[in-house]
């Protein structure tokens, strides 16, 4: 007994000290031991991955530090063959096989190596746990897409050099330059004076628009008639293997467009007629049917003086000296070589086109081609790019005064509707045409909002269409509008050349690639499938045709799994399967703080049921910074356009910037045009904060961006109208000439 009593006394005064029994305390020792032992075998285990990795990491740099040399050697070995095949005196084809033998570039090399780095980093990150997807894409990816200050810059003052370059005399220079700096061959810009009727078609990257315009020459509305909505481009046809498919197609709008909306136009040429099923005939006249009187026409005045201009065809009346087709202008949104007024040879296929056997072609021969192939009573007097028509349309409203404080409104309306024929080649079920025309009662209106006024007239009647008349705001003969861009499905760029006597270039700035922050995971991926690989950089950093692959390639690399395990249950695993308008909606509905159309759309629409609310917000981010890239790039770009018109100069060596003395008193405007910059929410101020960011606040005030909707298919009449206008001007002269002399 005397045992188990201090037994019991022993165990009371355990539990005091310890808290617990010690059978207890025993199992709890064996448990930590055991415990202990797990963790060790663990340290063991990362111990040896830790050794694995290392020696992958020092494999993976011995394979890197062998493939740089390689890379240097063939770098060294091609400039050895580039350098001896242009001193040698050889064939014009060796020669050329020579001058397009790829050069490698370094700046491959260092963004390949970029890429490798940041996988390894973000691999033994993600392994280790240490990041979320929402830390990985703060503080690994989105950097890499954010420009700063600087890299602007430096992509500005790149793109300038290359504008000059592009303009040299100096063949060698024009040979680094990437941009093609294009004439226009058109020297003078609208002076609203013009008159007549013109017809024009405008061939975009994913539609294609027929309008007629009507100029009276004063100050005061003009009529314009537009086919509404404009015509999407079948798809198959934008790689076509029969070019003449499409020009068809053109030719066949356009003929239904006049025979529609506007037969006394078809009559009114005197050789062209409608037959009972209202197809176009042509009626040869005899030559004492043509009278001289013609001439004095608006439409007939510049036959004459168009003899010493090569013809876009040759007339269809027998009479190489009468004319009495229409006017029409050709707006191609293609990079292409003027070879005069109204003959330009495509150089390369943009925008998702690849129409074999017409590179190197007269795309406005084709197109004239195709419209004497349907009697069409068109004649092609001008060729020009989407900028530069956009430039044209922004000069004939835009002017050196803001805004003038007497203006004319329009007080009669007609309208029309009626569903448009089927057109060779395209699904229009359902389509209609919509013509409307507008007549004038000068009535002076100060302080308003014409614009405004005219939209709630159309409210009032119920017309479903949007504004679409040129409104002639001014009339001074040096206009403000000094370049003209275009952010739509592709992007481009013209503007006013002050050293060659006002000419309008042509930049072609889709094809800008230096000094650019292409990024391998996206770009360089994208890149390799599009079907023109190693070309456009810049188009495919900042166009509509790419901002939703961009997003979409960006998205997989940052969710990963979480986006490829649904496989064909989501878009967003196949190639070009997010598109550019999907971004644009979620955006919009981010701003409009509709959280849950964006969830409707992602878990919907593109199939990722299981995503959550912070997936949603990060996918919103991932097309805000994609987008927001492209606005800053588009900005730079226009700066450096602005600063070769002559708006402000930059000082050697630094970055300080002087406004031109000439722009005092007095703002630039720049007429945009595009799905982009129309579409895109916040976009356009994007744009503007942007360029108050790289030069001083004093020159992004006197930059003016302006709307220009559908301007590249009016300027290309406008372009026409203006031509016509020199063309008579000359003929006049000859006829005064000839009175003197006689």
């Amino acid at each position: 007994r005397k045992a188990e009593v201090k037994l019991l006394q022993y165990q009371q005064k355990f539990i005091e000290k310890y808290g617990m029994p010690q059978m207890e305390l025993v199992e709890q020792l064996h448990a930590l031991k055991q415990s202990l032992t797990v963790d060790e075998q663990k340290l063991v285990c990362l111990d040896e991955e830790i050794h694995r990795n290392n020696e992958i990491l020092k494999q993976s740099s011995d394979q890197l530090h062998s493939l740089k040399q390689e890379l240097l050697l063939e770098h060294s070995r091609c400039n050895a063959m580039h350098l001896q095949s242009s001193s040698s005196s050889s064939s014009s084809s060796s020669s050329a096989s020579s001058l397009s033998m790829p050069i490698l570039d370094g700046e491959d090399f260092r963004l390949m190596m970029k890429k490798y780095f940041t996988d390894i980093k973000m691999e033994c990150l993600s392994i280790k746990g240490h990041l979320s997807t929402e830390e990985i894409w703060d503080r690994l990816i989105a950097p890499n897409y954010k420009l700063s200050t600087e890299q602007l810059q430096t992509i500005r003052n790149a793109f300038v050099r290359d504008m000059r370059f592009g303009l040299s005399k100096n063949e060698n220079k024009r040979r680094r330059s990437s941009l093609k700096m294009l004439s226009s061959n058109i020297f003078s810009l609208p002076k609203t004076n013009e008159t007549g009727i013109y017809y024009a078609i405008d061939w975009g990257g994913t539609n294609f628009r027929v309008l007629r315009l009507e100029l009276a020459g004063h100050i005061q509305l003009s009529t314009i008639n537009e086919m509404v909505p404009p015509c999407k481009i079948p798809v198959h046809l934008k790689t076509t293997t029969d070019p003449r498919e499409l020009f068809d197609v053109f030719a066949q709008t356009m003929k239904d467009f006049m025979v529609h909306h506007h037969r006394d136009d078809i009559e009114s040429t005197k050789v062209y007629q409608l037959d009972a099923e209202l197809n176009i005939v042509q009626i040869p006249l005899e030559d004492d049917e043509f009278d001289d009187s013609d001439d004095d026409e608006p439409v007939f005045a510049a036959n004459a003086a168009r003899r010493k201009q090569p013809p876009a065809t040759h007339s269809q009346t027998g009479n190489e000296d009468k004319d009495y087709r229409i006017p029409m202008g050709f707006t191609f949104s293609f990079p292409m070589q003027q070879n005069g007024i109204n003959s330009a040879t495509l150089l390369q296929w943009t925008k998702g086109f690849d129409i074999d056997g017409v590179v190197g072609m007269d795309v406005a021969q084709l197109m004239q081609q195709a419209m004497d192939r349907l009697n069409v009573p068109l004649r092609v007097d001008v060729i020009c790019n989407d900028t530069v028509g956009t430039l044209l349309s922004c000069a004939f409203e835009k002017t050196d005064a803001e805004r003038p404080q007497n203006v004319v409104m329009k007080s009669k309306v007609k309208f029309m509707n009626m569903k448009s024929p089927p057109m060779k080649g395209m699904a229009v079920e359902g389509q209609k045409m919509s013509c409307h025309s507008v007549t004038m009662d000068q009535r002076p209106i100060i302080g308003l909002d014409v614009a405004q006024l005219m939209q709630q007239a159309m409210d009032r009647l119920n017309v479903p269409l949007r504004v679409v008349g040129t409104l002639l705001l001014c009339a001074f003969e040096k206009s403000g509008c000094r370049a003209a861009v275009i952010l739509g499905t592709g992007t481009n760029a013209a503007y006013i050349e002050p050293k060659r006597k006002n000419e309008i270039i042509n930049v072609e700035w889709g094809a800008f690639d230096k000094s650019l922050p292409r990024q391998p995971a996206v770009d360089l991926v994208m890149d390799a499938y599009t079907v023109n690989a190693g070309e456009q950089y810049t188009e495919k950093m900042i166009s509509g045709e790419y901002l939703g692959e961009m997003v979409r390639l960006l998205s997989l690399q940052v969710f990963g799994d979480k986006i490829q395990r649904y496989e064909n249950e989501t878009t967003l695993t196949q190639r070009w399967g997010l598109k550019s308008s999907i971004v644009s909606q979620i955006l919009q509905r981010f701003d409009s703080q509709h959280m849950t159309e964006i969830y409707r759309i992602l878990r919907i629409d593109l199939g990722l049921r299981e995503f959550t609310m912070n997936d949603g917000k990060l996918f919103v981010q991932l097309c805000r910074v994609i987008v927001n890239r492209s606005a800053d790039l588009a900005a730079t770009l226009l700066l450096g356009v602005l600063e070769k018109t002559g708006l402000f100069t930059k000082i050697k060596d630094k970055e300080l910037f002087v406004l031109e003395s000439a722009y005092n008193a007095k703002k630039v405007w720049v007429g945009i045009d595009g799905s982009v910059w129309q579409n895109v929410p916040r976009y356009q101020q994007r744009m503007k904060n942007t360029m108050q960011k790289i030069v001083n606040k004093k020159i992004a005030d006197k930059i003016k961006l302006t709307t220009s909707i559908d301007g590249s298919g009016r300027g290309a009449a406008l372009a026409t109208a203006t031509h016509h206008e020199y063309l008579k001007q000359q003929l006049f002269a000859a006829k005064r000439n000839r009175k003197k002399i006689f």
